[in-house]
């Protein structure tokens, strides 16, 4: 459980380009979108089959073997709140 919950994550978060840079996300009822200095792209909620929370970060399935890790690092409290309402409202777990 330890393997899934931390070294898994952490292992792809370190090597994934995507986290290599800075990068914003925005969360809103339509879509989900991910912007860096390279470029953009927007998720629909549709595209998600579910989500899980793990101690250091949300992850945003697309598929069995396809996720997308969303870092808790710099979220408040109230905004880890507000986002696994909006989670739930939009993909379920």
């Amino acid at each position: 459980m330890a393997s899934f919950w931390y070294i898994l994550p952490h292992t792809i978060y370190k090597r994934a380009a995507t986290f290599q840079d800075s990068f914003i996300i925005n969360f809103t009822d339509r879509a989900v979108l991910l912007e860096n200095e390279r470029g953009s792209i927007d998720w629909t909620w549709e595209k998600f089959s579910r989500y899980f929370e793990s101690p250091h970060f949300f992850h945003l399935y697309f598929d069995s073997k396809s996720f997308f890790l969303v870092p808790k690092d710099d979220m408040a409290e109230e905004f880890k709140h507000e986002l696994r309402a909006l989670l739930n409202s939009k993909i379920g777990h």
